[in-house]
């Protein structure tokens, strides 16, 4: 992959080049699988709160259940956000390699948006759940890592089966809890749907396998009992929902938590021969399961030369000047997976008057011709946008949030996610996102549209075609001006792009399989 020079002055991530497949990705659905990872011993910092948040556009009503034991709690929602208080009770295995119940069905009677909390006196965290339909067979783990040598503080992760009889194999990346030897793998079979596996390790289990056989979707969270982020005292709690392989992406960028000094990137490769560049210059070589990671605090573009995962961890509070947050976890999203519309809740306290998070935040990604119409709790806030410079396309805000509940309107779509810090504790998840659906009039599988590469791209862009036997190539600019249009006869086309202006366009390849878009950028 061809080096090539970005400048860029704030910390943001891309994600482009995502292939589209025949279901778009989304994360609103009727049925979703949820597992806690086990948190601090409970001799410490009292009980923890499980709570479910259900973003409705109807109301309806919600049931979560243990499908092994027959444990189920109803209970009716209506339009906007609502909160699902789980009963007093312990919603995750203790222990390692273990098959255990704790896996948790939650089924909707209408298409809904669903977040997982698990509020516990500094050590909270929470996910936004992925519904079933989005859910895979193939996954690469992402996990954190104490460095003090606490022998309790174990990197962590747990697999949940959605059906009976369920055979996973995993591929540990760290020496487990129970002696499992890193590289080697090993199997399990989940007998019954809900069934979980939790699996604990004194290293980094970051780079860890999990496939399941058969076709069988499984969920899979990722993260710590307690972990450290960065060469700060404190430790926490870190809790992730994975998505699967087919959802990795090649081109990222990062933009720090609002009052924090600095972030963590932890990027994951999913395949060997994995080139990550920052700002165009090579910074690692990975193989598969292999991650690199960094402290940033200035602004940074991450590429690779092929599919990885990203993510930003926030460090504790000693290493901050605003002397307040926690380690915790993000998966960065894609761009192109935006959301119109987003209820959701600023966490601040649980178990009483106890305030937890005095510092919440929103971050939002748009279309700069876009921010105009975007509106946050009944306020119109497009003046407060900034242009992220070199890529004027798009610009971003972070708000301080100060009421209870919040609903953020995007009409014309953009990406978010919500964030809060306190006391030695902080938080972070994803609001909600739906990709667009690109293939227009063909249902074939991710792996038979055209590869497009390298995106971004500041010299020669590559389409292979792959099953593509005839059709042709355009490539518009924003304003949908077509500056490139040929027939396809080759199985790959390249295209020499360095005297392009930088920006956005669009790559479209119409066949006899469907026509397929794809947002290209050029950079210089």
């Amino acid at each position: 992959m061809k080096n090539f020079k970005i400048i860029l002055c704030v910390i943001f991530v891309f994600v482009f080049g995502l292939k589209t497949q025949a279901q778009p990705f989304t994360s609103t659905g009727s049925e979703f699988y949820l597992t806690y990872i086990e948190n601090l011993d409970l001799i410490f910092n009292g009980s923890p709160q499980f709570s479910i948040f259900i973003d409705a556009d109807i109301e309806g009503t919600a049931v979560v259940e243990a499908p092994v034991t027959g444990f189920s709690v109803a209970e009716s929602y209506g339009p906007g956000l609502n909160e699902i208080v789980m009963p007093n009770a312990i919603y995750y295995a203790e222990g390692s390699e273990q098959i255990s119940n704790f896996g948790l069905k939650i089924t909707t009677s209408s298409n809904v948006k669903a977040f997982a909390v698990h509020y516990r006196l500094y050590f909270s965290e929470a996910t936004m759940l992925l519904p079933a339909t989005m859910l895979g067979t193939n996954y690469t783990v992402m996990a954190g890592e104490d460095f003090q040598g606490d022998p309790g503080a174990y990197s962590s992760f747990v697999v949940t089966a959605t059906e009976d009889n369920t055979t996973i194999e995993i591929t540990p990346a760290a020496l487990t809890a129970g002696l499992r030897p890193p590289g080697l793998p090993f199997t399990v079979t989940l007998p019954e749907q809900g069934n979980s596996y939790q699996v604990h390790s004194n290293g980094d289990l970051t780079g860890s396998k999990v496939v399941a056989a058969d076709g069988k979707k499984v969920a899979v969270f990722g993260g710590a009992l307690k972990a450290n982020i960065g060469d700060c005292f404190a430790d926490s709690h870190l809790y992730e929902q994975m998505h699967p392989n087919s959802r990795a992406g090649s081109s990222f960028g990062f933009i720090p938590f609002s009052g924090q000094d600095y972030s963590v990137l932890k990027v994951v490769a999913i395949e060997d021969g994995t080139e990550i560049f920052m700002n165009g210059n090579q910074q690692a070589n990975l193989n598969e399961g292999d991650f690199f990671e960094m402290e940033i605090s200035a602004a940074t573009v991450i590429e690779a030369s092929k599919p990885v995962f990203a993510y930003q961890l926030n460090p504790g509070q000693d290493c901050m000047s605003s002397g307040i947050g926690d380690p915790n976890l993000l998966q960065l999203a894609p761009l192109n997976m935006k959301m119109t519309n987003a209820n959701f809740r600023n966490l601040t306290e649980f178990g009483g008057n106890f305030v937890s998070f005095t510092n919440q935040y929103v971050t939002i990604v748009a279309e700069t011709n876009m921010t105009g119409m975007i509106e946050l709790d009944g306020n119109m806030i497009g003046n407060d946008f900034d242009a992220i410079p070199n890529f004027p396309e798009y610009s971003f805000v972070s708000v301080a949030l100060n009421s209870d509940m919040s609903e953020l309107n995007c009409p014309e779509g953009c990406l978010a996610y919500a964030y809060g810090f306190g006391d030695y504790d902080a938080y972070t998840y994803h609001l909600n996102y739906d990709e667009p659906v690109m293939v227009s009039s063909t249902e074939e599988a991710a792996e038979d549209v055209p590869d497009v590469f390298p995106n971004p791209v500041s010299n020669i862009i590559n389409i292979e075609y792959k099953d593509i036997n005839s059709g042709v190539l355009s490539i518009y600019d924003l304003s949908g001006r077509s500056i490139f249009n040929k027939i396809i006869k080759n199985n790959i086309d390249r295209i020499v792009v360095e005297d392009w202006p930088a920006g956005v366009y669009w790559l479209q390849v119409e066949s006899e399989r469907g026509n397929y878009q794809e947002k290209i950028i050029v950079v210089k």
